[in-house]
């Protein structure tokens, strides 16, 4: 079942030491590419010289609450459905959209 992904704003989470080393390796790798091929591609957005280290939650919006109970006062739906792979999803979302 497809849902629509919310964000509850200000609701962030901290970033686990293997995503920030996995934010680390990506930054040294794309700073690589450009370093041979020149300019960064147009619509990558990047933000230098830091890493962000706190993420928003996403979560998954079914009618007027979010899968794990959140009311829908509480959250802004967004054009992207939820995806429950995505290391940013809520785990009881994750775990209700399994279900």
């Amino acid at each position: 079942m497809e849902h629509a992904m919310a964000l509850v704003p200000g609701e962030i989470r901290t970033l686990t030491s293997q995503e920030l080393e996995d934010a680390r390796r990506w930054r040294t790798q794309l700073e690589t590419w450009i370093s041979a091929n020149g300019p960064v591609p147009a619509g990558v957005d990047l933000k230098w010289p830091s890493i962000a280290t706190t993420v928003a939650v996403e979560h998954a919006a079914d009618g007027g609450t979010t899968l794990c109970g959140i009311g829908e006062q509480r959250y802004d739906v967004y054009r992207t459905h939820f995806r429950p792979s995505s290391p940013l999803a809520c785990s009881d979302c994750r775990v209700a959209n399994d279900a």
